[in-house]
């Protein structure tokens, strides 16, 4: 009741201390080991073997307005390639890769034609998870489709060398197990 030494009553967004849950110290001692993500462990199978968080980035159903917060307002070191619209850069401290995939783009990468499909969730963002080789991709998909799973795409070589399989998850993000060999030799 009291906030502050004032009579005025503690706002809903800030709950007294007993509100709060302990942390798993275990827990956050693996995720504060350098360059490793705890295994996670599959419903079928060993667990999937993470080495690191590949890249992320944000799904842009408008290019141009994503361009003006990312690289106009934020001032991202952010390129595209020839022929794409997709701003990426490994120039960005704290991340291996970040981009704005434009939406026509990643339908394109995932369905093999540039419009999203209506009866699928559109996507917010995208999220890769790097394993050791092209071949744990396979593998990965594999036990993700055994475990109930769909996947957009099984596991495929792209034009740029990354191996990649991909699905949607519920919280409308595309996850992609991947294998990107210029990412491995990063210290």
């Amino acid at each position: 009741m009291v906030n502050g030494g004032t009579s005025r009553p503690v706002p809903e967004h800030r709950l007294p201390l007993e509100h709060l849950v302990p942390v798993d110290v275990s827990l956050a001692r693996s995720l504060s080991a350098p360059n490793r993500l705890p295994s996670w462990e599959a419903t079928i199978g060993e667990p999937l073997d993470i080495e690191f968080i590949a890249g992320f980035a944000v799904i842009a159903p408008d290019p141009e307005i994503s361009r003006g917060l990312y690289v106009d307002a934020l001032g991202l070191p952010l390129d595209a390639g020839p022929g794409s619209n997709y701003l990426h850069s490994e120039r960005i401290s704290g991340a291996r890769h970040f981009g704005v995939w434009p939406l026509a783009e990643a339908a394109q990468a995932c369905f093999g034609k540039r419009e999203w499909p209506k009866d699928v969730t559109v996507p917010q963002a995208s999220v890769e998870f790097e394993v050791a080789d092209a071949a744990a991709v396979a593998s990965a998909a594999a036990e993700l489709r055994q475990a109930g799973f769909d996947l957009l795409h099984d596991a495929r070589q792209e034009p740029w060398g990354q191996t990649v399989a991909r699905l949607l998850s519920a919280e409308g993000l595309i996850v992609g197990i991947s294998y990107a060999p210029s990412l491995h030799s990063i210290g």
